[in-house]
């Protein structure tokens, strides 16, 4: 445990704004192993490999509408970040960890002008972009329902999700994908959306229009909405009546042969395998039940009444009766994914922009993520409509989206705790870490992460064999599959299953035995790293109030093993002065260099050449406002 005084001293220190961009001692810091994270050595470790999606930006239209806006209101121009909190805040919101040392330090000290959006563009293409966003995307569906859905599988859901990024999918086949698949969840994530709601149409009607239309009609379901004269109950029951056809199958009951025609393994795209530290074991959630989701031709349904249940035809929440599909390929789900894409005004567009404003800025177009209505109030509205009609020229590129809003003035206005002028969005939101900030970025302050990346580069030549033979063993499993599926029942399914893909060569890899042994024993201890780490993260989830939380992030195993089994601790015992170890720390856990105030109050306790004096003063700082919010 820290001492008092320690923890008294950084109390007093962290929130100094004091800064000298113009120290040199950086120079003499010397590189951390940190710097693994940015080499390509195999598909599960972290790389720069990910496609940029569009190069160009609407950035222009976010700063020319608050530009104009600020001078006609008055408003005095807002001051933008420095380079140390921009990196800090670009990282976290794009990649979900904070910036390595190495990145800092070359970032404050390139002269280049257009160093930001080269810097945006480079987080972009780096696989944590894919992990991070992975979880996110998981995360706003689980986020859907109170209670978790039984029998879903969070492994395969993340999967996916994370596939999606890593492929940059267009927003609208996302939309697609979750909503009208049918599937098995152990081997298609897609499917959990279905399985997650119990297969109930109304609940994943209702979760679908709040995830992509930002739209909450939840109080129509019973009776017409009281507030909103437009939205029926009608209408409600009319939405869910495009899932009355869904149906769940369980594997254990179903026969073999007539599930595996329907639902044939086909296995794992590459890029669903995450580049998280520690690896697969690192995804928290666990898989679920052997169950998938699929469409039976004959199901109707009614309105709930409890004397005369009315039949409902498919119906939009604009009132108007749609002419219901039977065709197989195209079931009643996809024709509401239709529906859902083409929503009136762009409503499908405007809620993807508004969520991601409201993930990169804190500040959001309405006052909730599914606060859009007939008759709410939308902030800046102009601006969101030119935002979403680009978003749809862009072809629902995700990475446009956030290239377009990470370069823009709002996303780098200096941050504060004054909400009052918010709707002028002339500052940004002090916000906390959120659970897979925070645990990757004690990874990475702690120096854990160099310490796992060292094991992930020693076992690499057998994560790029097990890569080989997992690749080599999905293009068996295509062509089987497609035979299965075309000789069967279920030949429409036929045309949503991958080509194989013929331009794949595998690695070159050459093992012995007794090289094979060693490296299975690394291979076993990097694996069971990563279980930790996703330990942790459940935990750091499953907080029922901001008290549990806070002890869990104070006390909690996880942080002191971090600081007991990281480099941070040796790499700042190092360096030869107490200001030295202090720039180190500061850039390593702040990401920015320590004020003259900081330096001076906390030089007493860096000029110890005892690890566990170091350790208290590193447990003190990952404690404080500063490292747990942005």
């Amino acid at each position: 445990m820290v001492s008092m005084k320690t923890a008294t001293v950084l109390q007093q220190v962290v929130y100094s704004i004091g800064m000298n961009k113009f120290l040199v001692i950086l120079a003499v810091l010397g590189a951390s192993t940190a710097q693994l994270c940015a080499q390509d050595v195999a598909i599960r470790l972290p790389h720069t490999g990910l496609a940029e999606g569009m190069s160009t930006s609407s950035v222009e239209l976010i700063d020319d509408h608050f530009k104009q806006y600020w001078k006609q209101n008055r408003i005095k121009k807002p001051k933008t970040v420095d380079d140390y909190a921009f990196a800090r805040r670009a990282s976290l919101t794009i990649n979900g960890v904070s910036p390595t040392f190495e990145e800092v330090k070359n970032f404050a000290n390139d002269p280049a002008k257009n160093k930001r959006s080269a810097f945006i563009d480079k987080l972009l293409k780096n696989s944590r972009y894919a992990d991070y966003w992975g979880f996110r995307l998981r995360q706003w569906i689980l986020e859907l329902r109170e209670v978790k859905g039984q029998g879903a599988n969070f492994t395969t859901l993340y999967n996916y999700t994370r596939k999606a990024f890593a492929h940059n999918y267009p927003w609208d086949k996302i939309a697609y994908d979750i909503v009208a698949t049918q599937g098995a969840i152990k081997w298609d994530g897609r499917s959990n959306f279905g399985i997650y709601f119990d297969g109930e149409a109304n609940e994943m009607s209702d979760a679908s229009v709040r995830l992509f239309l930002g739209q909450n009609i939840a109080c129509a379901q019973c009776h017409d909405h009281p507030y909103v004269d437009e939205w029926k109950q009608k209408s409600y029951w009319g939405l869910a009546a495009f899932f009355a056809r869904v149906e769940m199958w369980d594997g254990n009951v179903v026969a073999a042969e007539r599930f595996d025609e329907r639902f044939a393994d086909i296995g794992r795209d590459e890029r669903s395998i995450p580049t998280l530290i520690g690896g697969e074991s690192a995804i928290d959630g666990g898989g679920g039940e052997n169950r998938a989701i699929a469409d039976n031709t004959d199901a109707e349904l009614e309105m709930p009444h409890p004397e005369n249940p009315v039949p409902v035809m498919p119906t939009t929440l604009a009132g108007q009766v749609m002419n219901p599909t039977n065709e197989p390929a195209k079931n009643r789900r996809w024709q509401f994914a239709q529906w859902l894409v083409g929503a009136e005004e762009n409503q499908f567009a405007k809620a993807a922009v508004n969520r991601i404003m409201v993930e990169l800025t804190g500040h959001g177009f309405v006052d909730t993520l599914d606060g859009f209505s007939p008759i709410a109030t939308v902030h800046h509205e102009a601006l969101l409509d030119q935002l979403s009609h680009q978003f749809i020229e862009s072809g629902y590129d995700l990475k446009w989206l956030i290239r377009t809003i990470a370069n823009s003035r709002v996303f780098q206005m200096v941050a504060s705790d004054d909400d009052s002028a918010s709707f002028h969005w002339n500052n940004v939101p002090i916000r906390q870490l959120n659970s897979d900030q925070w645990v990757d970025s004690v990874l990475r302050s702690t120096g854990k992460e160099a310490t796992v990346l060292e094991t992930g580069l020693m076992i690499a030549d057998l994560l790029k064999e097990e890569e080989n033979n997992r690749v080599a063993k999905r293009h068996e499993q295509i062509p089987v599959a497609l035979s299965k599926i075309q000789q069967g029942n279920f030949s429409f399914l036929a045309d949503e299953l991958p080509g194989v893909d013929e331009s794949w060569k595998p690695y070159e890899v050459s093992i012995s035995e007794e090289q094979r042994k060693a490296l299975v024993e690394k291979r076993n201890a990097y694996t069971e790293v990563g279980k930790q780490i996703a330990g942790a993260r459940d935990k750091a989830r499953a907080g029922s109030s901001p008290t549990s939380v806070a002890l869990f992030r104070m006390n909690g195993d996880y942080i002191n093993q971090c600081i007991d089994t990281g480099n941070t601790v040796t790499e700042t015992l190092k360096c030869a002065t107490a200001e030295q170890r202090l720039n180190f720390l500061f850039l390593r856990v702040y990401n920015r260099i320590p004020s003259k105030n900081e330096v001076a109050g906390l030089r007493g306790f860096a000029d110890s050449n005892e690890s566990v004096k170091i350790k208290d003063l590193l447990w003190a700082m990952l404690q404080s406002v500063e490292f747990q919010s942005f």
